[in-house]
């Protein structure tokens, strides 16, 4: 084994110039390509929501609508009944009163109604209102940039 002569630590410099915080271009070249694969994702996954949303809102709105229209005539013919059997039909020997006062009934027509609508007012409001942005952050203007989006 042969002995190495010590090191001399004097001989090392530190660089003459500063490392630039700057990405050199073939860094550069690499973030601008993801940010351009991010945006070509992100846009893809906005079409595809949107479609699972279209599909959505066309189910919801007509079991909604049917959903109405059966408890409509669920209060329609609890009042029909009433107003036949109201003051007693008698069917082969058996007398069949079904009576319900004034007041119940136009409570009875004004509450459902009222909360059937109020119902499908809001299913209505939530399944077509217009969609959330997804926007980067307000800060973050460089990503926009690169986006292509407005700055606010």
């Amino acid at each position: 084994m042969s002995e190495q002569p010590p090191l001399d630590l004097s001989k090392i410099k530190p660089p003459s110039k500063r490392p630039s915080k700057r990405p050199d271009r073939l860094t550069q070249a690499a973030l601008d390509e993801q940010i351009r694969v991010a945006a070509v994702e992100r846009a893809h996954l906005e079409n595809a929501s949107f479609a699972q949303d279209m599909l959505q809102r066309r189910s919801f709105a007509v079991r909604a609508f049917w959903f109405v229209c059966a408890w409509m005539v669920g209060v329609m013919l609890v009042v029909l009944i009433a107003g036949i059997f109201g003051e007693g039909v008698t069917i082969s020997g058996v007398k069949i009163k079904f009576g319900l006062s004034e007041k119940v009934l136009i409570t009875l027509l004004c509450t459902t109604t009222a909360n059937v609508t109020g119902l499908l007012v809001i299913v209505m409001r939530y399944l077509f209102s217009p969609p959330k942005s997804l926007k980067p952050a307000k800060g973050n203007t460089k990503l926009r940039r690169k986006l292509g989006e407005g700055l606010d």
